[in-house]
């Protein structure tokens, strides 16, 4: 009809934080059924994952049980062993042979760093199983699906096409007018595109534009960008903006920040070991400067989604974390269970299960 709502779902990036999306889309689709009317599903990293999953026909029970499965989590997260040219035994028994000199003790540990900067902390051979093991016809391509789809990916580049070699953002969709053709992904090369962190899992080769990465880079929440793609598409027919109805669903608010004691030798000295530090610090994370883009691209988007939208047409849900939960934090899984049960017996549960009701359904 062309007085009817059209209801965009989007789903944040956070890696195993995706427990607390898809737990909440649970609960507040059996409180108010509303996962069978989504007109588009769309997501960045493990939100698309989960948007993927969705749109292919995934029951939501099924994809809380992929991150709730410690086992899934440990063959997921797997750390990739290099392989380092520099035998570690010798290290030690060289360093052994000094009488345990100051000068040398650290040998050992500044290989283990040196290594972490140099190789990606997880291969995606873990993931890769868990997602053909669990999404529906993995193999189906975006075009065959019954559902409009929307995840993030970025170019890092292609050499196939010299005509688009140049690292930029993609959509891998299945919405009319799609610029660059991506309906004919697979549901699997799209999820391994999308989840593809730097840092954490290698860039996935796709089979038409080479090298991409994870779109955390540019739209960890991607809001914004389903929301012009939408308006872009000629999906909404005679109806417009004043239509469209949009939830979107974070993976917890962080607890993150960097003190002026993360570097005591001052300001001068956050140079790019500072910014891509391999290890947490306190309540700094590993590669601060990719947690402060992803976690900034969130915040904004969610910002400018309220601005266009307003509240009567757009509302976020997520739930504030009492503790760091790194990409990676298998053994938060625990926490993370605990923290939205609570949540979904609070009083703002209360007011976004009556958003949805009164304004998302209606």
């Amino acid at each position: 009809m062309s007085d009817s709502n059209f209801l965009i779902l989007t789903c944040d990036g956070g890696g195993i934080r995706g427990l607390i999306t898809a737990m909440i889309l649970q609960e507040l689709d059996k409180q108010v059924p509303f996962l069978n009317k989504i007109d588009v599903f769309s997501g960045t990293s493990t939100g698309g994952i989960i948007a993927l999953g969705l749109a292919s026909g995934v029951p939501i029970s099924k994809l809380v049980n992929i991150y709730a499965n410690p086992g899934n989590c440990s063959q997921i997260f797997n750390p990739y062993n290099p392989g380092a040219k520099i035998d570690r035994l010798s290290v030690e028994k060289f360093t052994k042979s000094l009488d345990n000199s100051k000068e040398f003790a650290g040998i050992a540990e500044i290989i283990g760093i040196i290594d972490k900067l140099l190789y990606v902390k997880y291969d995606n051979t873990g993931l890769k199983n868990v997602l053909e093991n669990n999404l529906t016809s993995p193999s189906k391509s975006l075009a065959n699906l019954d559902h409009k789809v929307l995840v993030t990916t970025f170019q890092l580049d292609n050499t196939a096409d010299p005509n688009n070699q140049s690292w930029r953002p993609l959509t891998l969709d299945n919405l009319p007018n799609n610029l660059f053709n991506s309906q004919d992904t697979s549901i699997l090369d799209a999820a391994l595109c999308t989840s593809a962190a730097p840092t954490y899992f290698p860039p996935y080769q796709h089979p038409s534009y080479g090298l991409c990465v994870d779109g955390g880079v540019f739209a960890n929440n991607p809001s914004i960008l389903a929301l012009a793609r939408v308006l872009g598409s000629g999906i909404l027919g005679k109806r417009n903006i004043q239509n469209i109805r949009m939830l979107s669903i974070g993976t917890g608010t962080t607890q993150s920040y960097l003190p002026p004691s993360y570097q005591p030798d001052g300001p001068l000295r956050y140079g790019p070991a500072t910014w891509l530090w391999p290890e947490a610090v306190g309540h700094t994370p590993r590669i601060p400067l990719l947690s402060i883009l992803m976690d900034g691209s969130s915040i904004l988007d969610d910002f400018e989604a309220e601005m266009l939208l307003g509240e009567q047409q757009y509302q976020r849900i997520n739930v504030q974390l009492t503790e760091n939960i790194p990409l990676d934090g298998c053994s938060n899984i625990g926490n993370m269970q605990r923290l939205v049960n609570s949540y979904v017996g609070s009083p703002e549960w209360n007011k976004k299960k009556e958003w949805v009701k009164n304004n998302f359904l209606q």
